[in-house]
């Protein structure tokens, strides 16, 4: 709300009894004049309801403009951004409008109805159930095989959003969906998406949109000291000359597979000096030795990135803890050496996808630098929280490495996918991304900064505008308190699992993130029931959380971020997994129920494909598949607790 309406507010019961007060005080004065007891007659609920109309007529007539115009800058940019009907009456129409099926009304309507649909969804997802039992292919039968011809109202297409789509989806914005990192969901970011689709910019040079390239460097730099990164990966006076700097991609994706590149451009010239492109044999033997190297725990985008790239990947062994240590990395450099291979890239993950562990930066950065390899920080997920002070406490050594990404679709509040990318060389990403054909040569060309030569796609997104439009909205300090409340929350969640005695906890908490799996003496059959157990709670559309292997383990990954929970919602949540759990462990000790029923197909969200080959990097935390091939059946019906979206149909 405004700050203008909520002061606006604060007043309203003062100025009602002030208001009212008054007019009692004059119907009292005037009923000693009048002679017939006119006034006496009046009852004084009259004087108050006119008391509140009077409030009413001054907050909005009067009131509400002069705190408006308390503000001059503010006013002025009110004014300069609203259309005066007099200077558009002077333009003359287009001679094409006609040709466009639908009218600036008719859009505002269905503006109007969307508003409506995102309000609803954003205040109660639980409407629906959070995960969805359809099979594959469900919405291609159900969609005609041709589209139409003719065009159809628009409030149809509401209609089959409303009855096709959104039963069919898996809600990440509900309360109960513990899956994955939930994606962020905020007004000022739907504001944003919007006015970027009304724009319509393709954000490639400065030429092509000169005020969102701006933004997009302000926005490296601002995020960038948000997150108390070290200057040295920020812009420093001209963006083009600044040894470091940053620019925004559509994932973690992009952005290690961009370092990818980067850091194997930079190894091959060292190796091959200036590289002749009517010959390039010296090049490919040196490309066909190359080693990068990431922890068992790593994202599985570091092992495609290896793929595109042509390199070879080399998983370390993560310790007790999850951890990739220094002293395993050099073991498997050492060994790289021996055969001749050329080590050129570590990635460092700080906050994995499966247990949320940060690896030992500290005593990587040293064996990095001895063998000269390019440091990537992964910081998708654990990256988020460093706007909070206390929670940087394993990132001492970043001033050293090379280039960083934190996702905000994470626990940022944007919609995804909003990533952000810093190079404490940016002139070393650019060698190896630029493509300069003549007609993309833009006026300033040379002394402006174009974002094309910043990953591979030329069409870019303004999504500048999203993290420009939160952090005016939100501010830091709001951002830091929606951080901590939800490190709170999953903090105040792993105590109650900690005193459960049919799960164990498995590795530290990481902000928003517990990991568990069931207290089955036989590791293998805990594995397997593990496993089912996901299967069975995602089966029951009551609860959605995410299956990991970890170090060999079967773990079940419980996260929390939904934006309007507090403490009630997460004991509502508790309950509901509490109540499951007791359903699965019964189900698994009745002797009738045969292993084809206990593991039916369609046992809903769950993740992790099955490892893939020693040769390159085994993919661990990584959600390939949305519908697994076995799961348990649970009780459809039943109501486990208070807050299920099942007792809220």
């Amino acid at each position: 709300m405004p700050p203008t309406k909520i002061m606006l507010r604060r007043n309203n019961i003062f100025a009602v009894a002030l208001i009212s007060a008054v007019l009692i005080v004059v119907g009292h004065y005037f009923s000693i004049l009048d002679v017939n007891g006119w006034f006496e007659q009046i009852p004084a609920w009259f004087f108050i309801l006119l008391g509140v109309g009077l409030t009413l007529f001054v907050q909005k007539k009067l009131l509400y403009r002069k705190v408006l115009s308390e503000s001059a800058a503010a006013s002025q940019a009110l004014e300069l951004l609203r259309n005066d009907p007099t200077r558009i009456a002077k333009f003359k129409k287009y001679t094409g409008e006609k040709n466009v099926p639908f009218t600036g009304d008719e859009f505002r309507r269905w503006m109007k109805l969307v508003t409506e649909f995102t309000i609803d969804y954003y205040e109660h997802p639980e409407v629906y159930n959070v995960t969805t039992l359809e099979k594959p292919g469900f919405i291609y039968k159900k969609m005609p095989t041709e589209p139409p011809f003719e065009p159809e109202p628009f409030d149809n297409v509401m209609r089959d959003m409303y009855s096709i789509i959104m039963p069919g989806l898996t809600h990440w914005q509900h309360p109960r969906f513990h899956a994955y990192f939930a994606g962020g969901q905020s007004y000022p970011d739907i504001v944003a998406e919007t006015l970027a689709s009304a724009i319509a910019t393709v954000n490639f040079c400065w030429d092509s949109a000169p005020a969102f390239t701006e933004l997009e460097i302000v926005m490296v730099n601002w995020v960038g000291k948000v997150f108390n990164l070290p200057k040295e990966f920020l812009f420093d006076g001209d963006s083009e000359t600044s040894p470091g700097g940053g620019s925004m991609q559509n994932a973690a994706s992009d952005a290690i597979l961009l370092a990818f590149l980067a850091a194997r451009h930079k190894r091959i010239t060292e190796v091959c000096g200036v590289i002749d492109i009517h010959c390039r044999d010296k090049e490919h033997r040196v490309l066909n030795k190359l080693v990068a190297y990431a922890s068992t725990e790593a994202h599985s985008c570091v092992e495609k990135a290896a793929l595109i790239a042509l390199v070879h990947m080399r998983p370390v062994q993560a310790d007790e803890n999850f951890q990739m240590r220094g002293k395993d990395l050099e073991k498997q450099i050492q060994k790289d050496v021996e055969r001749g291979n050329v080590p050129f890239f570590v990635l460092v993950t700080l906050g994995t996808t499966g247990t949320g562990a940060y690896d030992q930066l500290k005593e990587i950065i040293p064996v990095a630098k001895k063998y000269n390899l390019w440091i990537h920080i992964d910081g998708s997920y654990g990256g988020n929280a460093w706007c909070c002070e206390e929670f940087r406490y394993q990132t001492d050594g970043l001033k050293d490495v090379d280039s960083i990404n934190i996702n905000l679709h994470k626990i940022f509040l944007h919609t995804s996918a909003a990533t952000f990318f810093w190079a404490r060389n940016q002139r070393i990403i650019k060698e190896a991304m630029t493509v300069d054909p003549a007609y993309l040569h833009a006026r300033h060309h040379g002394s402006a900064t174009d974002f094309r030569n910043w990953g591979i796609p030329l069409s870019r997104r303004a999504k500048c505008l999203k993290t420009w439009f939160i952090l005016r909205t939100y501010g830091v300090r709001g951002m830091q308190e929606y951080i901590r409340r939800l490190t709170h929350l999953t903090t105040y969640f792993r105590k109650k699992l900690e005193q459960d005695p049919r799960v164990e906890i498995i590795g530290q908490q990481t902000f928003t993130l517990v990991c568990f799996r069931l207290k089955v003496e036989n590791n293998n059959e805990c594995n397997e029931m593990t496993k089912a157990l996901c299967e069975y709670i995602n089966h029951s559309q009551k609860l959605c959380i995410t299956f990991a292997q970890s170090n060999g383990m079967s773990i079940c990954r419980f996260s929390i971020s939904h934006q309007l929970s507090l403490e009630k919602e997460t004991d509502e949540s508790y309950e509901i997994l509490s109540e499951l759990i007791d359903e699965f462990l019964q189900r698994s000790r009745v002797p009738q129920y045969s292993r084809e029923i206990l593991f039916k197909a369609g046992g809903g969200v769950v993740g992790s494909p099955i490892f893939t080959t020693q040769d390159t990097l085994r993919s661990t935390a990584s959600y390939a598949s949305l519908v697994p091939s076995r799961g348990h059946t649970p009780t459809r019906g039943q109501s486990p607790g208070p807050g299920s979206s099942s007792s809220r149909k």
